[in-house]
C-alpha cells in the first residue's frame, strides 16, 4: 500500500451495483491510498460488502482485501474475511492469499515468522510462485534479512529474476561495486545484458563509497561497449553526488561533461536539483548570485519541459535572503 498512487477523494459508487461494478469500486478501494481519515470508513465499507455481498467478489477483489487489511495490521478482519470467503464462495484459497499474509505490512517486520510461513506452505504442498519472493524480500525493511533471503533463494535454486531489480537496489546501498557486480553477474544481468538500470545502480556504489574517478571510469567503459546503457540517471547520480558533498560548480560540470561526452542533455535535470534539492538546504557557496542567475535563465527558457512557476519562485525568494 505504502507505493500505491494517492487519490484525494474515495470512489463514487453507484446506486445500484451489479457483481462488475462492485468489484470494480472494491478494487478502487484497495489499489489507492486515500487520506488516514478515511481509513476507518474504508474497513467499514469492505467489511459489510464482504458480510452482504461476499458471493459476489472475484478473487482479485478477495485478495485486494486482504492485502489492504494485512498492511493494516489487521490480522483478525483478515482471518474474518477468509473465513466469509469460504463460507459463501468456492474460490480455493491457496497460494495467492499466503503471498498477500508475506507481503509488506505497516510496522515491523520480522523475519523468522515469514520463514516459518514459508515452511507450512512446504509442508501442505503448496507451491511458492514468484509473488510469494517478491512479497517477501519487500517486506523486509533492512538489508540483512534481505540478504538472507537471497542466500535461501539460492540454496533452494530459486531463481532471482523476480527480483533482482529491487535486489540490485537495495545492496546498492551497502555492496562495494564489485560486490554487486559479482552478483549481477551470477545472475547473467551484465554484459552484454547490462541496462541502464543496473548501470546506474553499480555507479551508485562507486558514488556511496567516495571513488567518483572510478565511477567515472566506470561509466566511460561502458559507453564504449554499449552506449545504450548510459542515460541521464548517472548524470544524475554525480550530481546528487556532488550536491550533497557542497560542490555545485562540480555538479554543473557533469551536466556539461555529459553532453560533450555522451551527447546526453541533462541541464533541466541539474537545475530542477539544484532548486528543489540543494538551495533549500545548503550552506554559503562562493559566486552564489553567479549561479542563482544562471538557473533563472535556465530554468526560463522556452525548451525547458520541466519548468514549473514556482520553481522560479524559490530560485527568486533565494537571491532576496
Amino acid at each position: 500500500m505504502a507505493d500505491r498512487p494517492f487519490k484525494p477523494y474515495l470512489p463514487k459508487v453507484d446506486s445500484e451495483l451489479n457483481p462488475d461494478g462492485l468489484n470494480k469500486y472494491v478494487k478502487e478501494l484497495v489499489s489507492f491510498r486515500y487520506h488516514q481519515r478515511t481509513d476507518s470508513t474504508i474497513e467499514r465499507i469492505l467489511i459489510n460488502i464482504v458480510n452482504n455481498n461476499g458471493e459476489d467478489l472475484t478473487k482479485e477483489s478477495y485478495v485486494g482485501i486482504v492485502s489492504h487489511f494485512h498492511f493494516l495490521l489487521q490480522t483478525p478482519i483478515v482471518g474474518n474475511i477468509l473465513d466469509t470467503m469460504g463460507k459463501k464462495t468456492s474460490i480455493e484459497r491457496n497460494v495467492d492469499f499466503d503471498n498477500a499474509a508475506l507481503a509488506y505490512g505497516n510496522g515491523p517486520t520480522h523475519y523468522e515468522p515469514r520463514l516459518r510461513k514459508l515452511q507450512r506452505l512446504k509442508e501442505h504442498n503448496i507451491s511458492a510462485n514468484t509473488s510469494t519472493w517478491y512479497h517477501l524480500f519487500r517486506a523486509f525493511k533492512s538489508l540483512p534479512p534481505k540478504i538472507k533471503m537471497l542466500e535461501l533463494m539460492d540454496e533452494l535454486e530459486i531463481s532471482h529474476k523476480p527480483i533482482i531489480q529491487s535486489a540490485a537496489h537495495e545492496l546498492s546501498k551497502d555492496y562495494t561495486p564489485e560486490q554487486l557486480y559479482k552478483y549481477l553477474a551470477a545472475k547473467g544481468m551484465v554484459e552484454p545484458h547490462l541496462t541502464s538500470y543496473y548501470t546506474n545502480r553499480l555507479l551508485h556504489c562507486y558514488l556511496h563509497h567516495g571513488r567518483v574517478e572510478d565511477g567515472w571510469n566506470f561509466i566511460k567503459e561502458t559507453y564504449e561497449k554499449n552506449n545504450g546503457s548510459i542515460n541521464r540517471g548517472a548524470a544524475a547520480a554525480f550530481m546528487e553526488h556532488f550536491f550533497g558533498l557542497n560542490q555545485p560548480y562540480f555538479a554543473i560540470a557533469t551536466a556539461d561533461l555529459f553532453f560533450k561526452r555522451f551527447n546526453i542533455g541533462c541541464k533541466e535535470i541539474m537545475n530542477m536539483m539544484m532548486v528543489n534539492d540543494y538551495l533549500t538546504c545548503c550552506q554559503y557557496f562562493d559566486n552564489w548570485d553567479k549561479i542563482t542567475r544562471l538557473l533563472v535563465k535556465g530554468l526560463s527558457t522556452r525548451n525547458n519541459k520541466f519548468f514549473i512557476h514556482k520553481d522560479l519562485k524559490k530560485v527568486i525568494r533565494y537571491l532576496l535572503l
